[in-house]
């Protein structure tokens, strides 16, 4: 797990308005969400990686696969889940991949 004395680069965000605004947007929040999570991470990691490249290859077949599996390895560095799990949830049950990545962010963030 990355720690350091620099405060962290994930942004807390409420829980029930995150729901809220995906409900509202009929799921289109959940693009920002994931575009904004994939430069909160990039940052974070110091890592090497067009966070719009890997947005948009979440819309293409196959490939997406490979994007999640770098993410779930990227979110294993960063916030000390499991890269299988959430490559596993975000397989089978987004919702719950969503609420154990956005509950670490937020533990995280306010460290």
């Amino acid at each position: 797990m990355v720690m350091s004395s620099e405060p962290s680069g994930f942004t807390n965000r409420s829980m029930g308005k995150s729901v809220l605004f995906m409900i509202v947007s009929l799921g289109l929040y959940g693009i920002y969400w994931i575009h904004q999570y994939h430069k909160e991470l990039k940052a974070e990691l110091g890592a090497e990686y067009n966070p719009t490249t890997r947005t948009a290859g979440l819309f293409i077949p196959f490939y997406n696969f490979l994007v999640m599996w770098k993410t779930s390895k990227n979110t294993e560095e960063a916030l000390d889940q499991s890269a299988g799990l959430m490559f596993a949830l975000w397989l089978f049950l987004a919702p719950a991949w969503w609420f154990m990545l956005q509950s670490s962010i937020n533990e995280r963030a306010s460290a």
